[in-house]
């Protein structure tokens, strides 16, 4: 496995709109209708061995006036196999070091499988460059709880 940034949008799309977790979110257009709240944006993904698309996720860059100053998120997560475990680490990972050459803390959001979010804990329980989104709406749909 490759982490890649820099993604071409119409690659990067092609990827995206054909998984079944897509959402528009989860989409190069995204950035657009984000802008100007969010004022920078990177495609960033994983390749297989033969330099097919296997993940992908659009993280977006904002600057606030809290004392965290800047965060990067990735609404709704991530384009990928949510059974797949190596690669969700593999990928979070891979964000996580991504952000942190930004300078900025990486929020991971809940997701649609709950032992993903056990993972995401597990493998980054004392990591400072890491935090943690619960968007309450989400239990509703993913989660039923």
């Amino acid at each position: 496995m490759r982490f890649v940034s820099n993604i071409d949008p119409k690659r990067f799309d092609a990827f995206a709109i054909a998984h079944p977790l897509n959402h528009y979110s989860k989409t190069s257009p995204f950035i657009a209708f984000k802008y100007p709240e969010f004022k920078k944006a990177d495609l960033l993904g994983v390749e297989d061995d033969s330099g097919e698309l296997i993940a992908t996720a659009v993280m977006l860059h904002k600057r606030t006036v809290l004392p965290i100053g800047q965060y990067s998120y990735c609404q709704y997560g991530f384009n990928l196999d949510i059974e797949d475990r190596e690669l969700i680490t593999f990928f979070a990972s891979h964000l996580r070091d991504y952000a942190k050459q930004k300078g900025v803390k990486v929020a991971f959001e809940n997701q649609r499988k709950l032992g993903n979010i056990a993972v995401i804990f597990e493998l980054f329980e004392n990591d400072p460059a890491v935090g943690f989104c619960w968007d309450v709406g989400h239990e509703k749909c993913f989660a039923y709880g």
